[in-house]
């Protein structure tokens, strides 16, 4: 079995995975933390990030996905919560949680900008 992106392995997911650079899946995690926090469950961060942050539907899943099995008992109690939290009252109203999205999504991206601006200072010598 192979461990590292060596291109040995037929699984399209694994292959999906070693074809987006380390920063970029913090990033993508990052922005899913955010969505959590929003109480968004997987398709309402999948389409929240579509949106705002421009990122396709799938890297969103894959990312979403290997968080879920990487920390199943934190989503287990996640999802009991939100439901919980969803039959008292909706703690965001659809347009309160879309500009909330765009918004941590807007500042997301200017922090990436900002740090690839820096990577390019450096490159350059300035």
């Amino acid at each position: 079995m192979s461990t590292a992106c060596d291109g040995q392995n037929d699984d399209a997911v694994y292959k999906h995975r070693c074809a987006i650079s380390a920063d970029v899946l913090r990033l993508v995690q990052h922005l899913i933390e955010e969505c959590i926090l929003m109480y968004m469950d997987r398709e309402e961060c999948v389409n929240c990030l579509s949106t705002c942050a421009d990122l396709t539907a799938a890297l969103t899943r894959v990312v979403w996905d290997e968080l879920e099995k990487l920390n199943a008992d934190f989503f287990k109690a996640y999802y009991m919560q939100r439901s919980k939290i969803l039959l008292v009252a909706d703690p965001h109203p659809p347009q309160q949680q879309r500009q909330s999205c765009e918004h941590r999504c807007r500042l997301s991206n200017a922090r990436s900008r900002m740090s690839m601006d820096d990577d390019d200072d450096d490159e350059n010598g300035g």
